[in-house]
């Protein structure tokens, strides 16, 4: 509406109707942005999620580093939630590394298309690389015994809280097939070599309260894509 008014006090309203219809993706995402699909039940999946503004044919193209498409995915509707399991169009896992996935959509009645949305995904199938170096394995300890230890990931978790034995913690159990473990130590950093290039002490164990008998101490390491390693030595 355009309005017009002069000093005599005439006013005219112009209307214009006009139909607004827009074809957009709105809310992309991608969760989590980090996995696994290595079927071990720990974050195998990422789910790609958007909406568009009508019904649409959409397509996802998830691409490699090199640009290559290695899976495609199409439906219709306003609402997309569509799982991917880390494999290509052959059903082979792909390899580690950034992948980029694109959303388009098109309106069927209107041949309208959106603005192609895109984000990442990290695909991590790699173990964390953890070692106990002391004491050794098999050993006879007493009193205060200094463990060391390395430990280290690409996509190192430091989101763990005290209480939550899912990831980077310090253990030991009674026996030599323990069923429970008591909590030594939690580490939100990676554990890397002192500056002499040496394991570096992440714990030191007072043994003196415990009864004698057999133990072991189990070092319990996992990565932002659910990876997970246990580094059992037993004393």
């Amino acid at each position: 509406r355009l309005k017009v008014k002069d000093r005599a006090g005439n006013t005219i309203n112009v209307d214009t109707p006009v139909k607004l219809y827009n074809v957009n993706i709105y809310n992309a995402s991608i969760t989590p942005g980090i996995f696994s699909p290595n079927a071990d039940g720990q974050i195998d999946t990422a789910t790609i999620s958007a909406n568009i503004t009508s019904s649409s044919n959409w397509t996802i193209n998830i691409k490699d580093s090199s640009g290559d498409i290695k899976r495609t995915y199409i439906g219709t509707g306003s609402v997309i939630n569509r799982p991917w399991d880390g494999k290509d169009g052959d059903s082979n896992v792909v390899g580690d590394g950034t992948y980029t996935y694109t959303i388009d959509a098109t309106d069927p009645v209107t041949g309208s298309s959106a603005a192609q949305i895109h984000g990442t995904v990290i695909i991590d199938n790699t173990l964390p690389v953890a070692t106990i170096s002391a004491p050794l394995a098999n050993s006879t300890i007493a009193g205060s015994v200094q463990i060391k230890a390395l430990a280290d990931d690409a996509n190192w978790d430091a989101s763990s809280y005290y209480g939550d034995s899912t990831c980077n913690y310090l253990f030991y159990g009674a026996g030599t097939a323990p069923t429970q473990w008591a909590t030594l130590g939690r580490y939100t950093n990676p554990i890397l070599p002192d500056i002499d290039g040496n394991p570096p002490v992440i714990y030191t164990w007072n043994t003196t309260s415990l009864p004698n008998g057999d133990y072991v101490i189990r070092l319990k390491v996992k990565d932002r894509a659910g990876n997970t390693i246990n580094v059992d030595t037993p004393v």
